[in-house]
């Protein structure tokens, strides 16, 4: 069953976030820690970063597309036996999370 990566939400006044770039493209193995995508946000521009061993399996959201907090914005297939980062999860269905320590990079 396919896990769905969502628009992280940054802060309490975020609404909606756009996906700079993809480093992955559909297909692609990533491990836990790999870099996804780029997020902006009006106040930030942060990595994603995969907190599940998987195959993506679907972007939903294109480069230079924007999502609203919280939805869906790509799939992931788990492999069986896979690596799970230690990320706090909000929901099971997260494979996306901020890590502890992530960072803003500068605007």
């Amino acid at each position: 069953m396919a896990i769905t990566i969502e628009m992280p939400r940054l802060s309490d006044s975020m609404h909606e976030g756009t996906v700079l770039r993809w480093f992955k493209k559909t297909g692609d193995f990533v491990k836990v820690g790999d870099h996804l995508a780029d997020i902006e946000t009006d106040k930030a521009h942060v990595e994603l970063q995969a907190c599940e061993d998987g195959t993506l399996t679907e972007i939903l959201v294109p480069e230079g597309g924007s999502a609203a907090a919280g939805a869906p914005i790509a799939l992931l297939q788990p492999e069986f036996g896979a690596a799970v980062c230690g990320c706090p999860r909000a929901r099971p269905q997260y494979a996306a999370r901020w890590p502890p320590g992530w960072r803003r990079k500068p605007a």
